[in-house]
C-alpha cells in the first residue's frame, strides 16, 4: 500500500511542478538585482514587482496597453 501512496504522491508532485513551471520566469544572473529592486521599491511579492514594471512600461512606452495580469 505504501508503494501505491508513494506513486500517487510522486504523480501529484510532478503535476504541480509542471503547472508551476509554466509561470516561472528564469532571471539567471539578474536574480540579485531583481531582489534589490523589489526591496528598494517596497514590494513583498515578486508578482507585485512584475506587475509594477509592466504597468510602468505600458505607461511610458506609448504603446497599446497589455491586458492586466491582475485577477
Amino acid at each position: 500500500m505504501s508503494s501505491s501512496k508513494d506513486t500517487l504522491h510522486s504523480q501529484r508532485r510532478r503535476e504541480l511542478d509542471a503547472r508551476r513551471s509554466k509561470s516561472h520566469v528564469r532571471l539567471g544572473s539578474c536574480l540579485q538585482s531583481w531582489g534589490q529592486l523589489k526591496e528598494k521599491l517596497g514590494f513583498s511579492l515578486h508578482s507585485e514587482l512584475a506587475q509594477h514594471l509592466l504597468d510602468r512600461y505600458n505607461t511610458c512606452s506609448g504603446k497599446p496597453q497589455i491586458p492586466s495580469l491582475k485577477a
